[in-house]
């Protein structure tokens, strides 16, 4: 049995008395012989790559690398590749080979990590797809997670100049791209804060069947990736968990055969699996939903008094729901790298998932968690305390930080530079407070601020904090023209049904915020993208400058209403129990026991595969095309609508049993 507090205490000695550069980090990391260093799928079996193959894979990539990059030693190269081995294996090699690394961002337009690239002074961009650049020079390495036979084949190198410095870009959410320069020593503080991670919260160790392991979700060329998920865990010998790809049903899939036990990562994943579990409890029989509303009130008192004892009744009350999302051996996650739904925080936590909110950025890292371990606290929206490397103010009600683990460097694509002074505060430009304790809530930008017509100041986000929309695509609060304006993103091939709910969701949530006091004062829909291709969250200036530019067209929600629905009695009676039908077959049920209103998966126990095999059998039933694009059909009478909607709204008048 390994004695990980003693472990743990040994590592840190470690990181203490290291010289402070990459170089003495990876020797720390790869010192650890043969514990697991991650797993992934390969020909639906697990394989495994320990730290001391995996150091032997990053000296032969260096090799590999050597052969191909012409540039000076020292000069800026390119790193472009989503999560996978090769992309920490690349990044190691350019290292030692005396190249500083920048960790383009795969998520952003070409053109902006064209000038990020240009800014550097970059000429060769390593990449995991073809000339993802035009005009440098490309090296490919693999893009799957299996380790590549020809960089096997070559001899390890054996490093004697290395570089010391990496650059990241931020993310752009404001249009205003900036590369952050770490050093070595940033990121050795930055290690350091794992530290009071532990110190402060001793959950983070918990282990499942003694195995920690982490899904490598979050993108290393992610500030919030990159150190919480590798560089913290990967100091502790801990394993990393490589996706296929980044599907919601890989994601669960891969939890839940791995037996994941942390997973960190921006709101949008976990706004995601919170609308499936509202949506599930919103499709219960009235009884049952007000049971479950019960069953969380219940959960989280009990969590608030025995937070472990707790915790391990909510995954047994909840065992339906956490079996059909991540399972049994998720033990801690954190939420970062934006603003998470009130909602949220509320709802994973009271089926046992104990989400933490955490706060940093790509100029100063992770700076702060929420890390107590009574949920009353972490659906409070609490960032918690700065970690023990920086210092936090608050002037004006912004927040301003500064501390050892912050960038050393701010580049801006127009070729400027700041140097960042540790010992003077960075402005953050987010709304923050702080209550008598000393623990901080981040309410919004200072840039979002919207001024109403009696001088009030209302912070967009923090109205939508208060609200989760399940049946939309993406939803944001802005000011428009000068009014408070919330803007939706609807399927434009959205049955009658599925508009009918959207529009009753819509109706709800504005009452709701009439009644906490935001009073909305336009509402448009559109059917176009509101975000940029891949983002992971709806940016605000991203989207006024598309919506001014026209290439977002804005439709006022009266339209929206406008739709026409079809009764329960237009509703052919031999479609709907045709479709019951097949729901049985398909389950191996009894017809009689289904309801037209009973969801597929969570009220009869259909699993994904079984909903496929449903699809197929009504395709081939009443000869339409299922668009796995444009429909969310849950329930025998969802069906029936999308089968009618698509046929031009007639019914049948005999069914063929299959």
């Amino acid at each position: 049995m390994e004695r990980l507090n003693r472990y743990i205490k040994r590592r840190m000695n470690m990181l203490r008395t290291a010289s402070f550069s990459f170089e003495a980090l990876f020797g720390i990391i790869h010192d650890q012989s043969d514990r697991v260093f991650c797993e992934y799928l390969d020909n639906f079996r697990i394989t495994r790559i320990t730290y001391r193959c995996f150091r032997e894979y990053c000296c032969q990539t260096a090799s590999y690398l050597k052969k191909r990059i012409e540039d000076e030693c020292g000069a800026y190269v390119g790193l472009y590749a989503e999560n996978s081995p090769h992309f920490l294996s690349a990044f190691w090699a350019l290292l030692m080979l005396g190249y500083k690394p920048l960790l383009l961002n795969c998520r952003l337009p070409a053109s902006l990590n064209e000038k990020a690239a240009n800014a550097m002074q970059v000429r060769t961009v390593v990449s995991a797809v073809d000339a993802p650049l035009p005009g440098f020079s490309t090296v490919r390495i693999p893009s799957q997670n299996r380790l590549d036979e020809e960089i096997c084949a070559e001899p390890p190198y054996v490093p004697t100049v290395w570089a010391d410095e990496i650059a990241l870009t931020t993310t752009a959410t404001t249009l205003d791209l900036k590369i952050c320069v770490y050093t070595g020593r940033d990121f050795t503080y930055q290690m350091q804060n794992a530290e009071c991670v532990l110190h402060q919260n001793k959950m983070v160790k918990r282990h499942y069947k003694g195995e920690l392991k982490l899904l490598a979700f979050l993108p290393f060329y992610h500030i919030f990736g990159l150190t919480a998920v590798y560089f913290w865990f990967a100091a502790f010998g801990r394993t990393m968990v490589f996706l296929k790809d980044y599907s919601s049903e890989t994601i669960t899939q891969t939890v839940r055969r791995h037996a994941v036990t942390h997973v960190f990562a921006v709101p949008l994943l976990w706004n995601t699996v919170a609308r499936e579990i509202k949506k599930g409890i919103a499709n219960l029989p009235e009884k049952k939903k007000k049971r479950a509303k019960r069953a969380m009130r219940f959960s989280l008192f009990l969590q608030n008094l025995f937070p472990r004892f707790g915790q391990t009744v909510a995954r047994r009350l909840f065992s339906e729901v956490t079996g059909r999302l991540f399972g049994e051996s998720v033990r801690f996650m954190i939420s970062g790298g934006g603003y998470v739904s009130d909602e949220t925080l509320y709802l994973l936590n009271a089926v046992g998932y104990p989400l933490y909110n955490g706060y940093g950025s790509t100029e100063l890292g992770v700076t702060s968690v929420e890390l107590r371990s009574r949920p009353k606290y972490r659906i409070s929206g609490s960032v918690g305390k700065p970690l023990w490397t920086v210092d936090y103010k608050i002037e004006d009600g912004v927040l301003f930080v500064r501390g050892k683990s912050t960038c050393s460097r701010i580049v801006r694509t127009d070729g400027s530079s700041q140097t960042l002074d540790r010992d003077a505060f960075f402005d953050t430009h987010d709304n923050a407070s702080v209550d008598r304790k000393g623990r901080y809530y981040i309410t919004g930008r200072t840039d979002d601020v919207f001024v109403g017509e009696n001088g009030e100041k209302i912070d967009p986000d923090l109205i939508e904090k208060s609200f989760l929309l399940t049946r939309v695509k993406n939803s944001c609060v802005l000011s428009l023209d000068g009014k408070l304006t919330l803007i939706f993103e609807v399927d434009p091939k959205a049955t009658d049904l599925q508009k009918k709910q959207i529009a009753e969701e819509i109706s709800d949530t504005l009452a709701k915020l009439r009644t906490d006091g935001y009073a909305i004062e336009r509402v448009f829909f559109t059917c176009d993208k509101m975000t940029s291709e891949n983002a992971i969250k709806v940016s605000r200036a991203y989207l006024k400058n598309r919506i001014a530019a026209d290439a977002i067209t804005l439709h006022p929600y009266e339209q929206f209403r406008e739709y026409e629905t079809l009764s329960d009695e237009a509703i052919s009676r031999d479609t709907l129990d045709a479709v019951k039908r097949t729901f049985a077959e398909v389950l191996g049920k009894d017809a009689a026991s289904i309801g037209d209103d009973m969801h597929f998966i969570f009220d009869l126990g259909g699993s994904s595969l079984d909903y496929c095999t449903l699809l197929i059998r009504l395709q081939a039933e009443f000869g339409i095309t299922f668009s796995f694009e444009r429909h969310s059909c849950s329930t025998a009478k969802e069906f029936a609508q999308y089968i009618l909607t698509s046929q031009g709204g007639s019914g049948i008048e005999t069914v063929q049993n299959t």
